[in-house]
Parts: C-alpha cells; structure tokens; sequence
C-alpha cells in the first residue's frame, strides 16, 4: 500500500467517527495522522520492511494503536477498525459523505430516514423533493446538494494530478525493473500535467520484441490490479484497485517516439500535426512518420516535430491552443522549469498548522538549493489553524531573527498568511502588515458571496499596499469544492495595476490558479508565484512536482515567477 492509499484510510476512520458523534479530538487525531502519513518523504511499506513495527513507532505522532493499523494495511490490505465502522454505519455513507455540503449528521439523517445509500439514491431523493421533509433542509441547501453530487462524481470519473501521479510512478517503477523492458513512460493527460486524470496511459520498449507476452503477463499480475478489462499481444487494459484503469502498450523502439507523441496528445494537437505532415505529403501516426510506404523518423520524439518544420513542442501545452502557431512562427516562449525557482513564498511551521520546525523546514530548502523560504503562518482569525496572535508574531520574528544570524547563503523571510475578511479588509492591521517581508492575502471563509461580493472583497484586498501575493485565488479543491465566484479577469486586472502577484499553489488537490487564468495573467504581465503552501518539509517538493509543471501548461516563463528572482533581486523587489 501506498503512503497516499494508507492515509486516505486514516481520513476515512475520521469522517465515520464524525458520523458516529465521537469527540472531536479524536477525530482530529486521526486527521493529523493521515497528514503525517500522506506527506512522509519515504513509502511506510520500505521502512517497514526494513525495520518492522519499530519503524513505524519511530515516526513522530505515530502510537501503538495507528502503528497496528499500518501494519494490519501493509501486511492485508485491509484495516479491522475501519471495517468495523463502517459496519457499524448505514450501507453507502461514505458516498454521501463526499458530496460537497454534506456534513457528518446530515448524512446520516439522510441515510436512516431517507433510505439512501448512494449517489444515484441521493439525486432521485432530491429530485423527488423527499429532502424536505427533513429538519433545516431549504431549497438554497438542496439546490447546493445537487451540484455536489456533480462534483462528488467527477471526483469518481477523474482523479487530482497528485493522486494519479503516484499511481503511475508505482506501476513505472514495477515495470522498469523488468529484466525484459528497456524503457517505461507514462503518456497521456497525466504527461500533459493536467490538473486530473481520467485514466493511465503507459508505454513501454521491449529489449527483445519477443518479450511483449512476458511484459504483459507481468503488467496484468502486479499487485495493483483488480480486473484485467482486455489483453492482447501488445496492449493491456486493467482496472487497479485504486479505480483508476490504465492501458499498458507495447512500443518497437523504432516507433517509441511516434507513439509517445500519438498517446500523450491531446486529440486535437494531434490532429493539428497530422494535417500539417498531410500538406508535406506525410501520414504521421502512432507507428512512424512516412513518406508513402517509406518510415522517415518515429524512433524519438523529436522526429515527429522535425518532420512538420517545427520544434519540439512541450507536452504540458499540446491542446492546440495556440501553441503549434507559436512555434510556427519561432514563438514559443520558454517554459520555467523546476530548477528556475530560487525559493517559496508560503509556507507554515509549528508556529501556526505546520508539522515542521523553522529549522527543519529550512534544512529541507536548502536540500533543494532553493535561496530562500517565506514563513506565512496563518493570521489570528483563522483559530482553527493555529492563527497567531500579534505578541506571537514578535515571538516568531525574534526566533527567524536568530536562526537568520546563524546560517549563510540562504534567508528566511517574515511572512503571515493573512485572512481577506468579507469586506476586503485585513486580518492584521496596517501597522503589523508593514513589519512583513511578505504578506500572502487569502480567501479562507464565505466562500458562498456572489461573484459580484467575492470580487470586490479580493480587489479591495490586493490594494492594500502591504499584500504581496493573492493565496491560491480561487479556493478550488479538486474533486471536492468549487471555485468560489470570481471575476478573475476583474482580479488580474487589480493585480496587474497593483504590482501584485498571484499565486499558484502547488498543493496537488488545489494547483490554483489553473492554466486558462494562467494564460491571462500571462498576458497581462501580472508575476506568479508558485508555492507549495508546504506544512511540513516532504510538502515542500510540490513546487517542482507539481507546481512547475501546472505553471507550463499556463505558458509561465521564469521572468514572470516571482520566487524564480534571485534572492537579492527578490529583496529590491519587496522592499524597493
């Protein structure tokens, strides 16, 4: 099981036990314990493997009971108290509870009185109107019910990037270590690095082409497959256990690069391409590139291109969107990369949410080579992530001031996460905003204003002269809530004659802003940073996991991140 798989059980027991009644610390506990597991830089499969039952003790917040139910997940599959509660609930309540709105007791009211105990159950009651008959149930909460079934299904139908991701990287990692495959890629909207995936498309080269039944044989075997959908000589499909399906293809190497530009696509860059190889008298599918009968390239990518008079065009913007015009015309901008970023602009330590020191936090920065990281603990309001007090924020700087003395070539930078009130106005006033190095202004509350509300809320935040950076803009989470109402144009505008940045969070569940306003933000000159939102050091990755590779697809070069600046620049730029 993965650290992802195992977490997600960890959550599970939590949101039955709120269904239960239990008392809320321990269903915090169990929270706290999934976080801690999701983000642990190694698999809890290879430390325990290598240390047993200890290792896992070893962990921090890890007791006796969690480390039973690791080891129970790791060594079964299964996990007896999870099982146990769920018995113990209505058949169907954890779908009910992954409807956006639906809090623990109303899922269970709906469950018991209702008889419901699916999606599909959930809809026809509410088409039905049977909803009403129920305490506190008016029409403005049904209606929002029914859109959170939509959402609750595109979560079943398309997974977020981070979770398909390390679906993907177990599967490519088992089928490497092949002795009979030469090379495994993953292709389609997962290369694309968009925001969910729908399914797994994998490619592999074969050492000998003879050994495609063994490859094939072992695909369908691995641990993760629940059903084997179709098998042929060449081609795969499964169901994994995680209900994601994956198509397994295997390539001749003289054809790898064709097919890996066929099935990363999107549909129609590749039809896009094909018309232009038709007007050079080309077929170019997912075999080759041919002149009548006669291969001229497919073994690499680049062939592909080469061959239709361009260059290589990057796969995180192949949705012919404008990107084979630009590169007609030697105008594709050049993408930022993973290693452009000097540093992140928000991050939390143990001083609000976080699960990391100061300290460490900074050792996990500088493992990276990153120059600097912005401390953005929540603001005071937001009590239930640890909001600071303005006595506690002196408390912090003195400890930041400290540590900055005792460390070279590298700076930690004072910052808060500070709440947008409803009306636009800070959490901090204007005389504790100005003590900040950076100042990430955020949505964390009243997500239900109207766009016309929530838009002017956020411009009259962003022109306060002390916000540096709009946090994550939209409050999306993937699979889970909305975007709230938003007049980005509206914001970018504000942004854009402000001097304000926007962010781009790289948590895997959010990646906001997405490309489209990415694009529009681009185009305005409005700067982007990418940040992790990180509450603990393994979290700081996100950026060049996910973050990066979400800001390409929005066409963001490295002159328009904020926290690609060079520290020095970074400092002229926040403190002119």
């Amino acid at each position: 099981m993965t650290n992802g798989e195992i977490s997600a059980v960890l959550e599970r027991i939590a949101r039955l036990l709120e269904v239960q009644g239990a008392i809320s610390f321990k269903v915090r506990t169990y929270d706290r314990l999934a976080m801690i597991v999701a983000d642990h830089e190694r698999p809890l499969a290879d430390l325990f493997a290598e240390g047993g039952r200890k290792a896992l003790l070893a962990l921090p917040g890890i007791g006796e009971s969690t480390a039973t139910k690791i080891e129970e997940l790791l060594t079964t599959g299964r996990c007896g108290r999870y099982e146990e509660l769920k018995a113990s609930l209505p058949k169907g309540i954890e779908e009910l509870l992954a409807v956006p709105g639906m809090g623990p007791k109303t899922a269970l009211l709906v469950a018991t009185k209702l008889n419901v105990h699916s999606l599909d159950d959930f809809e026809r009651a509410l088409d039905e109107h049977r909803l009403a008959a129920l305490p506190r149930m008016g029409d403005k909460l049904q209606a929002k019910l029914l859109h959170g079934i939509a959402i609750a299904r595109q979560g079943q139908d398309r997974r977020p990037l981070g979770e398909a991701l390390g679906i993907a990287e177990v599967l490519l990692a088992s089928l490497r270590a092949l002795p009979q495959v030469a090379r495994a890629e993953a292709a389609g909207s997962l290369r694309r690095m968009r925001d969910t995936v729908g399914d797994l498309d994998l490619l592999v080269t074969p050492r000998r082409l003879k050994d495609a039944a063994v490859i094939m044989q072992a695909f369908v075997g691995f641990p993760d497959v629940r059903e084997i959908v179709a098998r042929g000589e060449t081609k795969a499909s499964v169901r994994l256990r995680q209900g994601l399906d994956a198509d397994l293809r295997v390539i001749a190497p003289k054809a790898f690069g064709a097919a890996w530009h066929y099935f990363t696509g999107s549909k129609a860059h590749n039809i896009a391409i094909r018309e232009l190889g038709v007007r050079r008298g080309l077929k170019i599918n997912e075999y080759g590139v041919f002149r009548g009968t006669k291969r001229i390239g497919g073994k690499e990518e680049s062939e592909v291109f080469k061959a239709v008079g361009l260059p290589v065009i990057p796969p995180e913007i192949r949705e012919n969107e404008g990107e084979i015009e630009a590169a007609t015309k030697g105008k594709l901008p050049r993408l930022v990369q993973a290693t452009d970023i000097k540093g992140d602009l928000h991050v939390h330590s143990t001083w609000s949410d976080g699960r990391a020191t100061i300290e460490a936090m900074v050792v996990a920065a500088r493992a990276l080579g990153y120059e600097y990281l912005a401390f953005c603990d929540h603001s005071q309001s937001l009590k239930i992530a640890g909001g600071l007090s303005v006595e506690e924020l002196r408390q912090k700087h003195r400890e930041i001031n400290t540590i900055n003395r005792s460390i070279r070539g590298f700076r930690i930078l004072k910052g808060a996460e500070v709440d947008i009130l409803a009306d636009g106005s800070l959490d901090y006033p204007d005389g504790v905003l100005a003590g900040f190095d950076i100042v990430v202004a955020s949505v964390h509350s009243r997500f239900n204003l109207d766009q016309a509300a929530q838009t002017k809320r956020v411009t009259t935040a962003l022109r306060n002269p002390h916000v540096t950076i709009l946090g994550h803009p939209t409050g999306r989470l993937l699979g889970q809530r909305d975007a709230h109402p938003i007049d980005l144009t509206e914001i970018i505008k504000v942004a854009r004659e402000e001097g304000k940045a926007l962010e781009l969070n790289a948590q895997p569940d959010r990646l906001d802003l997405s490309e489209h306003p990415l694009r529009e933000a681009r185009a305005a000159g409005v700067m982007i940073a990418i940040d992790s939102d990180a509450h603990d050091a393994a979290s700081l990755s996100f950026v060049p996991r996910f973050g990066a590779g979400a800001a390409r697809r929005g066409w963001v070069g490295p002159n328009q991140v904020l926290n690609a600046l060079p520290l020095a620049e970074l400092m002229k730029r926040l403190h002119p």
